[in-house]
């Protein structure tokens, strides 16, 4: 089944071919054989931000969560502004054992482009997610594990080799996760980060640039070589 074609302006962080493999059939079948593909993959960097109700610590309700729209690490100031509301229906202040606070995650999701589905309306490119895809029941190829030790095995033999093969996850892999970037407890009601925030947030947006810079540069002597 083909996963469902989403546009994204997300930076994309790292382009690469992947080696994989799947089986034929099952493990017990004497004709079971390993088929080898390759697979074009781009890392989108995503951010979601989750706005939390805490009680001395504890998490004692989800509010909602906020992913980014036109820029990376803009799902904040939209989850800011519903922990805000948050605090103002449950009357938490700077003081209250009850607070309200946002998280963040930050993850690099494994998609494929669909140029072929770029919409001119739309000017952020079209990708594919890997979920349902011939890629989500596959591992990394390894041409000793997969041609030599396989095919001389026995069903118990094979089960054993799959377990010493790497399986290709396509989820996002988490890269940060920040709790309480902005809370009640540490900005009352005030829209400012405080300062330990304000450096993260800095740090990630730099680092990413970095990625996507450097990802750029080598797409680019890829095309001149």
């Amino acid at each position: 089944m083909t996963s469902p074609v989403f546009h994204s302006s997300a930076p994309v962080v790292g382009v690469g071919r992947l080696d994989l493999a799947r089986l034929s059939g099952g493990i017990s079948d004497p004709l079971c054989h390993w088929q080898r593909f390759s697979l074009p993959v781009a890392w989108l960097r995503e951010a979601s931000a989750k706005v939390r109700l805490t009680h001395r610590g504890v998490v004692v309700k989800d509010v909602s969560t906020w992913v980014d729209t036109h820029a990376f690490l803009g799902c904040i100031e939209s989850a800011i502004e519903a922990a805000m509301s948050a605090a103002t229906h449950y009357r938490i202040t700077p003081d209250s054992d009850l607070v309200a606070q946002v998280d963040v995650e930050v993850t690099d999701r494994p998609v494929v482009r669909a140029p072929e589905e770029d919409s001119r309306i739309l000017s952020s490119p079209a990708y594919r997610g890997l979920n349902g895809a011939p890629s989500s029941a596959a591992w990394h190829a390894d041409l000793v594990l997969m041609d030599e030790a396989w095919n001389e095995a026995s069903p118990a033999g094979r089960q054993e080799i799959l377990g010493r093969l790497t399986p290709f996850c396509p989820e996002p892999r988490r890269i940060e996760w920040h709790e309480g970037m902005w809370s009640t407890k540490h900005c009352g009601a005030g829209w400012k980060l405080h300062e330990d925030s304000e450096v993260i947030l800095e740090e990630l947006k730099e680092k990413t640039a970095a990625h996507r810079s450097a990802q750029e540069q080598s797409s680019t002597q890829s095309v001149e070589e």
